[in-house]
C-alpha cells in the first residue's frame, strides 16, 4: 500500500488495457452484433437447397443477398459484399447419395477477421445439415435396396416417414462424411 506506483501498476493498468482491447475488437458496452452479408446463389434450386438457404437466412449475425453466380462474384470482387456461398448443381443428388457436395464459398480476403467469422457462421450450419440429410437419404437408399421387394410400400412408407420424423425433431445428430467445401 506504501507502494503507489506499484499499486497503480498493478490494478490500474491492467483495466486500462483490458478497456482498450473491449474498445478496439468490439466489446464496448452496449454495442450491437455486427451483421455479416453474404451473396447466396442457389444453382440447384431444390427443396434441399431452399431449406439451406433457410436454414442461413436464420442464422444471426448473416444476411443473405440472393444473386446468381457472375453477379454475386461481381460485388465480392467489387468490395461491395465480402463473400459468395455458392450451391451447385446436383448439390440434392450429392447429399442422399454421400458424394462429394458441389459448394463453393468465394470470398475478399482483405478482412480477414470478418471472413473468420463468416466462415464459422456458413460451416456451423452447413456441416450438420448436410450431414444429417445426407444420413437420412443413405437410410432411406438402403431401406429401399434392402427391404423394397420384401415388404409392402404401405410399411417401408410408414417407416421412412417415421426416420424422417426422428431427423426433423432434432433427436439425431449426425455429422456426414465425404463433404467438402471449396475456398476460392
Amino acid at each position: 500500500v506504501k507502494d503507489k506506483k506499484a499499486m497503480l501498476l498493478s490494478f490500474l493498468l491492467p483495466i486500462v488495457l483490458i478497456s482498450l482491447f473491449a474498445l478496439v475488437y468490439g466489446g464496448g458496452v452496449g454495442g450491437s452484433d455486427k451483421v455479416q452479408s453474404m451473396v447466396f446463389c442457389d444453382e440447384d434450386s431444390t427443396a434441399l437447397s431452399m431449406q439451406l438457404q433457410k436454414a442461413l437466412e436464420l442464422k444471426k449475425g448473416l444476411k443473405l443477398i440472393c444473386r446468381q453466380r457472375e453477379a454475386g462474384k461481381k460485388l465480392v470482387l467489387d468490395g461491395d459484399v465480402p463473400s459468395l456461398f455458392i450451391i451447385g448443381k446436383g448439390f440434392a443428388d450429392s447429399v442422399v447419395s454421400g458424394g462429394k457436395k458441389p459448394m463453393e464459398f468465394f470470398y475478399d480476403e482483405s478482412p480477414e477477421m470478418e471472413m473468420g467469422l463468416t466462415q464459422s457462421a456458413v460451416m456451423s450450419t452447413v456441416m450438420p445439415f448436410v450431414g444429417q440429410q445426407g444420413s437420412k437419404g443413405q437410410i432411406h437408399k438402403f431401406l429401399d435396396e434392402k427391404y423394397g421387394d420384401e415388404m409392402p410400400q404401405e410399411m417401408l412408407d410408414e417407416i421412412q416417414h417415421d426416420i424422417d420424423g426422428e431427423f426433423n425433431s432434432g433427436n439425431l445428430d449426425m455429422i456426414g462424411s465425404g463433404s467438402s467445401l471449396i475456398a476460392k
